[in-house]
């Protein structure tokens, strides 16, 4: 490995172990560390400022523009144009997750429903969500969620209708449930590289790829879901544009974090 390699690794195992404490905290943890080169110590704290920019640009920009009943803008038994939310799978920063069923027309699968209910100030985040809906309504792979459609009720709230990953983990917690050998695992790895390949021949980058991001549903098949914050990539962007930064620190690469 590169010596910049080993720099990088050292320095993020590190800073594994002080990521969940307050950034003070973190940085006199760090002092007290013995027999550190000035090389990993620098690149501990490129970690720590930017999960700390992260961190506040988060608060800043996108919990404060979130109502406090965010979560409850929608539950299971409602009705979101032609489909009933059955069941909740999850909710972030910008939306929740539902399981849900068509109601009208001919039955279909069951699919899951990305909602997101804009409010004043929130006209960033609604230009996320309608980004992804147009990154993934451009993908056909099987080892990527399919969109289905998008919309916008009378109520002013936006939906993603997508494929439903059944019973899906992370890919980190499916490879230790399951015991798999390297030989499974690589193969997994393949299927993530080659999604990731498709997804770069469109010019399109996810920008947060994690185990959380990479799920293996019930009938063992790899899946990256959360374009959320992917971006077009195209002539018309700016060399000298700035990008907020949407990453997770701790899976991010080190050029990403630089």
């Amino acid at each position: 490995m590169s010596n910049e390699t080993v720099i990088w690794q050292r320095a993020s195992e590190i800073f594994a172990r002080l990521s969940d404490l307050p950034v003070t905290e973190a940085m006199e943890q760090l002092r007290e560390q013995q027999n550190l080169t000035e090389e990993v110590r620098d690149a501990v704290l490129v970690l720590i400022n930017s999960a700390e920019h992260a961190s506040r640009f988060f608060e800043d920009k996108i919990l404060k523009a979130i109502p406090s009943q965010f979560q409850n803008v929608m539950k299971p038994g409602d009705k979101l144009d032609e489909y009933e939310l059955l069941e909740q799978l999850g909710h972030g920063g910008m939306s929740q997750v539902f399981k849900a069923k068509r109601l009208k027309g001919t039955p279909q699968k069951l699919v899951a429903i990305k909602v997101f209910a804009p409010r004043s100030n929130q006209q960033e985040l609604l230009s996320h969500f309608i980004n992804e809906q147009q990154i993934l309504s451009k993908f056909s792979h099987p080892n990527i969620v399919d969109m289905l459609h998008g919309g916008k009720t009378d109520d002013n709230i936006a939906y993603l209708v997508m494929e439903l990953v059944e019973n899906a983990l992370p890919i980190d917690k499916f490879c230790n449930q399951h015991n798999l050998s390297d030989r499974e695992k690589i193969s997994y790895i393949v299927q993530c590289a080659d999604a990731l390949s498709y997804s770069h021949s469109n010019l399109i980058i996810h920008r947060d790829l994690k185990p959380d991001n990479i799920l293996i549903n019930q009938d063992k098949q790899l899946k990256i879901v959360d374009f959320g914050i992917a971006k077009l990539i195209n002539n018309e962007i700016s060399r000298d544009q700035t990008t907020i930064m949407a990453l997770t620190p701790g899976f991010a690469a080190p050029e990403q974090i630089n």
